[in-house]
């Protein structure tokens, strides 16, 4: 009875581990499928890790290409600070897709992410009536379209205050056989916010330079 009770526990612990789920690097992900990252993101404590950047809950739905033929490149700029995926297929027919990415505090306790950038290339020269609607999380909602000569549209970046979590969804419109895009760049920016000390610490030193300066002149 007790040999059967601890195997009992044993495959429960098991199971218990391995339903904890994991954080993989995105960079593993990189050149592969969307099904593969849908796959990595979804479900308790899965997700995928980039410097201070979890994405998690990546989703797609779509009569269009199946996500196991969307390729995904990870945008990864730590110079700029931006941090995202390209979404590439030849996209005939309209889709929504979606994803959370959250700060790692634990990384960088200060960073923030305050803005978003979503950029669409369609398929055809000049393009049809291809545009993307993406809400931010509730906060502002961005519209893509095809209005520059360049065939592309750069949202320019929504501001989103200073979040540490952010989840997006994007919408497409006007997609067809005749109006398609082949890349759909969704990304966000951050910046690493002053603590309170800091700024004091700020604040003391500008307040010393004018009483030097006042004492001065």
């Amino acid at each position: 009875m007790k040999k059967h009770l601890g195997l009992v526990f044993a495959i429960g612990l098991f199971a218990a581990l391995g339903a904890q789920g994991a954080i993989v690097t995105c960079a593993s992900l990189n050149s592969g499928t969307l099904a593969d990252l849908i796959t990595a993101t979804t479900g308790t404590g899965n997700g995928c890790r980039v410097d201070d950047k979890v994405f998690t809950n990546v989703s797609y739905t779509g009569s269009g290409p199946a996500a196991s033929g969307v390729t995904v490149d990870l945008i990864a700029n730590s110079i700029t600070q931006s941090y995202g995926w390209s979404f590439l297929a030849n996209f005939t027919s309209n889709f929504t897709l979606g994803y959370t990415v959250s700060i790692d505090t634990g990384v960088c306790a200060s960073c923030r992410i305050t803005s978003a950038i979503e950029q669409i290339i369609p398929g055809q020269n000049p393009p049809g009536t291809q545009a993307i609607s993406v809400n931010e999380g509730g906060i502002a909602t961005v519209n893509i379209d095809n209005s520059q000569t360049d065939f592309s549209k750069l949202s320019g970046g929504a501001g989103v205050g200073a979040l540490l979590s952010l989840t997006k969804t994007a919408t497409s419109s006007g997609l067809s056989a005749t109006a398609s895009i082949e890349s759909f760049e969704s990304l966000v920016r951050q910046t690493a916010v002053p603590e309170p000390m800091t700024l004091s610490l700020m604040g003391a030193g500008l307040l010393g330079l004018g009483l030097l300066r006042k004492r001065i002149g």
